[in-house]
């Protein structure tokens, strides 16, 4: 998988036992407006019956700790679910736009 070796995604994965209970993809890129780099949460994926134990808070936390650590000066995620919303919220991510997508 080319992202796992590219320094500009971040795969984070969490685990109970042998099983792979969650995940989050994050990704880094030079924002040519701030002169500096962002980052983008692609996606953060937890169990559905592990949810609710702070799996998903935990690689949030290790996402923004690592962000912070590599001088990113944004953070960016969008979802259609208002259950995430509420839960990036949570964390301190405030509402800024509306994405867009154009699918080809």
């Amino acid at each position: 998988m080319k992202a796992l070796r590219d320094e500009n995604h971040q795969i984070l994965v969490a685990e109970l036992g042998d099983q792979v209970v969650g995940v989050l993809h994050q990704i880094f890129y030079l924002d040519i407006l701030n002169g500096g780099y962002n980052s983008h949460i692609n996606f953060l994926l937890v169990d559905e019956e592990r949810r609710g134990k702070g799996i998903g808070s935990q690689l949030l936390d290790k996402a923004i700790k690592n962000a912070k650590e590599k001088g990113i000066i944004e953070i960016h995620v969008d979802t259609i679910y208002k259950e995430a919303a509420k839960f990036y919220r949570k964390h301190g991510f405030k509402d800024d736009g509306v994405w867009l997508e154009l699918p080809l």
